[in-house]
């Protein structure tokens, strides 16, 4: 693995295992299938935001999706992952320059046996990712609720992914772009001040070595406190995820009571929020802390974004296994 970046690169420890982390999550379901002959297959690729305004501070929650458009055809694909020899995702100003971009290489070595990841005919793979966690500059200590932070602009992303296995001589498929989406960042008003500061004040403790054994308690609590009072607050899925993996990269480990209280407050979230990216980020989250108990969270959360993603993490993993 090897990392690559526009912006300055990292080197705190925590950060570092946080990215570590991700990636881990991220290459869980991989594997290798049978060699078939190769064949073009209609591919479609989208992004879904679910908002086109957010305030300075708030989690832009991003759904990108590679759908299988056939009806017969089974598409064999790379990775679906942040990647720009996979999943190429550009952030762009008004002015059309770029949002510097924290770049991730992940090394794979397969045998020439391996096709690739298979997406049956209609059938869909989802990454859901928080804008703030790879692109914008790097985010002022005092302010440390993502890793950057994406100033307030106009911006549109655009994204491109490249189904076919790097080095293989055969034709394949033809790299697919999703419509461009547009969104915009504006300041905070008052009342969004005081929110972003309560939960900086929280995320911070984990950077602090000294306060940090205080940080997992605190976490909990807010995400509690903000989930009874908004069940639709944006930051309430991101304290439940990205808050939860930093606390694992910092060596703080839930006991049985948090993961219990941690696993309810996820399982409301994606309910309440479940049309809503956000929802589908940490539905899968919790799909993954539960993976292993049968429980069928996709039936749960019905015909809906959140739904779907975890529909496709439950048909993914079932065949990894």
């Amino acid at each position: 693995m090897r990392s690559n970046g526009s912006s300055i690169p990292t080197r705190e420890t925590v950060r570092g295992a946080i990215k570590g982390t991700l990636i881990a999550l991220l290459t869980v379901c991989g594997g290798a299938c049978p060699v078939h002959r190769l064949q073009q297959v209609p591919l479609g690729l989208s992004t879904y935001l679910g908002k086109a305004e957010y305030f300075e501070g708030e989690p832009i929650y991003a759904v990108f999706r590679l759908r299988n458009t056939s009806t017969g055809d089974t598409a064999w694909v790379q990775p679906f992952e942040l990647m720009p020899d996979r999943l190429n995702v550009i952030l762009k100003r008004s002015d059309t320059s770029i949002v510097p971009q924290q770049i991730l290489w992940i090394d794979y070595v397969a045998g020439t046996e391996y096709r690739g990841m298979p997406v049956a005919p209609g059938g869909e793979l989802y990454l859901v990712v928080v804008l703030q966690e790879s692109w914008g500059v790097q985010a002022k200590s005092a302010e440390r609720v993502f890793l950057h932070g994406i100033v307030p602009e106009r911006y549109t992303l655009v994204a491109r992914f490249d189904p076919q296995l790097p080095g293989r001589q055969s034709p394949g498929q033809e790299a697919v772009f999703a419509p461009a989406v547009s969104f915009t960042v504006r300041p905070r008003t008052g009342a969004e001040e005081v929110d972003f500061h309560e939960v900086s004040s929280v995320m911070g403790l984990v950077w602090d070595r000294s306060q940090r054994p205080q940080y997992l308690e605190a976490l909990i609590a807010l995400a509690g406190r903000r989930l009874a009072t908004d069940s639709m607050d944006p930051y309430v899925a991101y304290l439940l995820n990205h808050g939860v993996v930093m606390a694992e990269a910092a060596q703080l480990r839930l006991d049985s009571t948090q993961n219990a209280r941690v696993m309810n407050m996820r399982m409301a979230t994606a309910q309440a929020q479940r049309a809503l990216p956000a929802g589908a980020l940490v539905a899968e989250a919790a799909f993954f802390a539960a993976r292993d108990t049968g429980l069928r969270l996709s039936e749960m959360l019905g015909a809906s974004l959140a739904g779907d993603v975890v529909r496709a993490a439950e048909a993914r993993y079932s065949k990894a296994r």
